[in-house]
């Protein structure tokens, strides 16, 4: 059995660590916005007594382009291809995540550049 921080680490590149993760719903899936110094990536969690994570997405920081409130508890990111990510926050509010991904994606190394191919769709479901 994957434990969470094992499938979100596997994800991240050398010099790259998990900074935050929120518990939020995504497309009626319950699971993990995990942000990391470089990418978020969304872990998908199922199971009651025993836990299953999957990947199902994750999106580099430089190819995000707007992050945009919803209402309470909801948060859309853009992405630079206009793919639309809704997700609903679940113990925090939509503010303390949005400013936490703002603060990360300011600090993040821009300066690499990444091609369509980097944003890896790992499952849709």
């Amino acid at each position: 059995m994957t434990k969470l921080s094992d499938l979100a680490n596997a994800g991240l590149e050398d010099g790259d660590d998990v900074k935050k993760t929120y518990y939020v719903r995504y497309d009626g899936n319950y699971g993990h916005l995990v942000l990391s110094k470089r990418k978020l990536q969304f872990i998908k969690e199922s199971g009651l007594f025993r836990k299953k994570y999957d990947m199902l997405f994750e999106i580099p920081y430089e190819r995000i382009d707007k992050i945009t409130p919803q209402g309470k508890n909801k948060l859309q990111i853009s992405d630079l291809e206009h793919k639309d990510y809704s997700f609903e926050t679940v113990e925090n509010s939509e503010s303390i995540v949005e400013s936490t991904l703002r603060e990360l994606i300011s600090s993040a190394n821009v300066n690499e550049s990444y091609s369509a191919a980097d944003m890896v769709q790992v499952a849709e479901k």
